[in-house]
């Protein structure tokens, strides 16, 4: 038996959670967790085994996306773990910084239509669209 894949939601947004959970109900291998900020996004990655993909916002209260992401890359543990970012927060010098954390994809919350098919691209290892230019 496959065990499911374990996705992160990290957004203070309720709205967000709900969405990306409705979007992907049909898929039934996956289990959702969530945090509402940063802080507690990387207190869910020491107590959990294996997180197989995290869902991160950038404007979030007591740690931010990209500090979020700064203290899990330093942890070898997490060091390779799949990120979609889903902001509305992206100009050019933070994509870079993105980049440079390895994140898998930026989406913009509003052009998140084909988002189920972004996270599927994600869990099955394909290439990274944000990283095929830097």
């Amino acid at each position: 038996m496959i065990s499911p894949k374990k996705i992160l939601i990290a957004d203070d947004s309720e709205f967000v959670h709900h969405i990306c959970k409705a979007r992907l109900a049909r898929c039934k291998d996956y289990v959702f967790l969530s945090a509402r900020n940063g802080h507690d996004a990387y207190e869910i990655l020491l107590r959990e085994d294996k997180i197989d993909l995290i869902i991160l916002d950038l404007n979030m209260p007591l740690m931010n996306g990209i500090e979020f992401m700064e203290k899990m890359r330093r942890n070898p543990l997490y060091k390779h773990t799949t990120v979609i970012v889903l902001s509305t927060d992206g100009n050019e010098d933070k994509l870079k910084i993105l980049r440079s954390l390895e994140a898998w994809a930026f989406v913009k919350k509003s052009q998140a239509d084909n988002f189920v098919n972004i996270i599927e691209d994600a869990l099955a290892k394909k290439p990274s669209p944000l990283l095929k230019f830097h």
